[in-house]
């Protein structure tokens, strides 16, 4: 009985001999474990800062560039209007020289015909006795009286022929002064308008940069968004 008693006691400290070791082992190895899984875990909180610090990084990006497309929208459609305008008035201008062309040819007609009149009175005096055919014409007035009105009238009738004359050729060197502004203006209009088609085409292709640039950013963004979630997960 004494025998087996002790075979059970020596069995028992045997086997609490075994399993201490066993136990402490786990327990080390339990440690370890946490320690690795607290280290990863710093990891992960330090990459999902970064991330989230490039994130509100890029996301300022974004902002300042959706500003400064709506800034250049702005000033294209400012840009657009100011061509309209331009247009417009070129428009107008073009109308204005239209209408100044068919003056000046009525007003260079009268010039013509008023000249052509003049020169046809001045043929017929000289075809009939030039000086001596007025002569002859005033000599055959009743009295004085009558020769003073021939002579008078004659006289009056060169200078009224000189006068229009001189008043026709005023107006078409006026009409064709003002043609020619009108010109100069509708030149340096198209000029104006093709500047401003310019700096609309420019602005139009900075624009389509910044949405370029725009669309990369905000797939930068949501990349960084998945990464951040991906690392919350962790």
């Amino acid at each position: 009985m004494k025998k087996r008693l002790l075979s059970v006691l020596l069995a028992a400290m045997f086997t609490v001999s075994t399993v201490t070791p066993a136990l402490a082992d786990e327990e080390d190895d339990l440690r370890e474990q946490r320690a690795q899984a607290e280290e990863e875990l710093d990891d992960t909180q330090a990459a999902l800062n970064d991330l989230a610090a490039k994130r509100q990084e890029i996301q300022a990006q974004i902002s300042e560039l959706n500003a400064d497309i709506v800034d250049l929208m702005v000033q294209i459609d400012q840009a657009q209007k100011d061509i309209d305008t331009t247009s417009t008035k070129i428009d107008e201008t073009t109308t204005e020289i239209a209408e100044t062309e068919v003056e000046l040819e009525e007003s260079e007609q009268k010039r013509d015909k008023q000249h052509e009149d003049m020169m046809k009175r001045i043929q017929y005096i000289y075809e009939n006795g030039g000086n001596v055919g007025w002569v002859a014409v005033m000599l055959d007035s009743d009295d004085i009286t009558s020769f003073a009105n021939k002579a008078e009238y004659a006289s009056e009738l060169h200078a009224a022929d000189r006068s229009a004359l001189e008043e026709y050729i005023d107006t078409v060197d006026e009409i064709e002064e003002l043609k020619a502004g009108l010109e100069d203006k509708k030149a340096s209009l198209e000029e104006k308008k093709t500047l401003l088609e310019n700096q609309k085409a420019s602005l139009e292709d900075q624009n389509a940069e910044l949405n370029r640039q725009l669309e990369v950013k905000k797939a930068t963004d949501a990349d960084y968004e998945a990464q951040i979630a991906e690392a919350r997960e962790q």
